[in-house]
């Protein structure tokens, strides 16, 4: 009985909406729509107010935790490395180049996709890694770990230490999850493609912003599960 329900607060939909409050102010209803965006302009307390015993559909609280998990950022370890690489270049430890064709350091050759990288001047996993156990920077063990990562077994010769080597974002993120980017960032001067680095700083600001948009949703959540126990919102 669409005429004889009680009057509701519709942002969206394509009812027709009355151009004036009902007569009637005991209650007013509103949709999940119309309660994100009062909440949003800050005047969901004032219509609490004006309309003792607002109305919300039943399902509202367990919609906004499903928006919640759905805009939940992902953490762990994605989190730990771009918290990680973002250390290394503040220190000086990585920076960046935007010419990909003509890179003035050697290549680490893995992870890349871009064809038009130029990678004559290349140096492999093994050379890598083969330099460092010999310099004494990885263990024995530390060796073996980054051969199944990279799968290679021979050594080769690698340059020497403090000498540049462009690595891709990719490459960080093994040497990363071996527990080896730090010792390979002070043994060798690292270098990042720009466009990888400013990829990296645009998924940290989305990873923020989703956290802002979760914590003013659980916020929102607690608002009306502090107003229904006042009876001030009901279902």
């Amino acid at each position: 009985q669409p005429l004889q329900q009680l009057p509701i607060f519709s942002r969206s939909g394509a009812r027709s909406l009355a151009t004036k409050l009902p007569e009637s102010r005991d209650q007013l209803c509103l949709d999940l729509t119309s309660l994100l965006l009062a909440n949003q302009l800050g005047v969901l307390d004032e219509l609490i107010a004006a309309f003792p015993g607002l109305r919300i559909a039943p399902s509202v609280p367990a919609a906004l935790q499903n928006m919640a998990i759905l805009h939940a950022p992902r953490g762990g370890s994605d989190e730990e490395l771009e918290r990680c690489i973002s250390e290394l270049v503040q220190a000086g430890a990585l920076t960046t180049i935007d010419d990909v064709a003509l890179p003035e350091a050697p290549i680490f050759e893995w992870g890349w996709h871009h064809p038009e990288l130029q990678t004559g001047n290349g140096v492999s996993p093994q050379a890598l890694f083969s330099w460092l156990r010999r310099n004494g920077r990885v263990s024995q063990a530390q060796f073996s770990e980054a051969s199944h990562a990279f799968d290679f077994a021979e050594p080769e010769e690698c340059p020497t230490s403090g000498s540049g080597l462009l690595c891709s974002l990719a490459a960080l993120s093994v040497f990363y999850s071996l527990g080896l980017l730090k010792t390979i960032a002070e043994s060798v001067n690292l270098t990042l493609l720009a466009g990888e680095w400013q990829g990296l700083l645009a998924a940290e600001e989305q990873r923020e912003r989703s956290k802002r948009t979760v914590a003013w949703i659980r916020s929102l959540v607690e608002k009306i599960e502090k107003n229904q126990a006042a009876g001030s919102m009901t279902f």
